[in-house]
């Protein structure tokens, strides 16, 4: 074999040129593109059968290399549209794909919500130019079994693809302190509903009555109505009116 051809070891950490693809900016398109299938031949026996979908252009061919370059991997088809992935997913039944959250037209959680649903035997590993601490929980919890940004390296990649096939979970390192700080703020105990007195203070402050106000319509003194409204700054950690109807409604101890 000629030393040129020869393929680089699996674990060679090579990085993937992430930067300057990550910032390449191509727009999605106006219609959903058509999926690209790389590779239409049987696949070599126990490779693992792979599927990419990225909206830019640029990133998923960087990707697509990546893939190639594996001995131990197949790239059986890409697409940059999240209901034609779909669909090379639900024909060609990969081992893994990997997909691009903001896919067009079918982001990539709701890829991943009709894999799970249609029970397909595909592993999805999330990957992401944004490190948004909601989302890789949200894959997380829907079934993804991995979760990379576009600065992982080339081994890394490699690493999550071979782990999600084989039932581990793999999360890019810098999205650790979100994701667990999203899974603390979860599974943190249930704000106590506010009784029936502060409620109706806080739905009328939230309309834009005075305590003066409030009080003539509840029939109580003026000094209950700021009592009770300080009460609530005090349990929400806010210090005015609308800070409070705003933190109430962000915690949805009102409407």
């Amino acid at each position: 074999m000629n030393t040129a051809e020869r393929q680089p070891h699996p674990h060679a950490r090579t990085p993937i040129p992430v930067a300057a693809v990550a910032e390449s900016g191509v727009p999605a398109p106006a219609t959903p593109a058509p999926a690209e299938v790389a590779l239409l031949r049987p696949p070599a026996a126990g490779r693992l059968r792979v599927v990419l979908a990225d909206r830019d252009e640029l990133y998923l061919e960087a990707l697509s290399q990546v893939v190639k370059r594996q001995p131990s991997q197949e790239l059986v088809g890409t697409s940059k549209d999240g209901f034609a992935a779909l669909e090379l997913i639900r024909s060609l039944l990969p081992g893994v794909a990997v997909l691009d959250p903001s896919l067009p037209g079918l982001d990539g959680l709701r890829v991943l919500h009709a894999i799970e649903r249609d029970q397909l035997h595909t592993r999805v590993v999330m990957l992401s130019a944004e490190s948004e601490e909601r989302r890789p929980h949200d894959a997380l919890a829907a079934g993804a079994r991995g979760y990379l940004t576009r600065y992982a390296t080339e081994q890394e990649i490699y690493a999550a693809i071979t782990a999600a096939a084989t039932g581990g979970v793999v999360i890019s390192a810098r999205l650790h302190p979100g994701v667990v700080a999203e899974i603390c703020r979860r599974s943190s105990p249930e704000e106590p509903p506010l009784d029936k007195g502060t409620r109706e203070v806080v739905e009328l402050t939230a309309a834009g009555f005075s305590p003066s106000e409030i009080a003539q319509q509840l029939y109580l003194s003026v000094s209950t109505v700021k009592s009770r409204l300080h009460s609530l700054y005090k349990a929400l950690g806010v210090n005015a009116p609308t800070a409070a109807v705003a933190e109430a409604i962000r915690r949805h101890l009102i409407d």
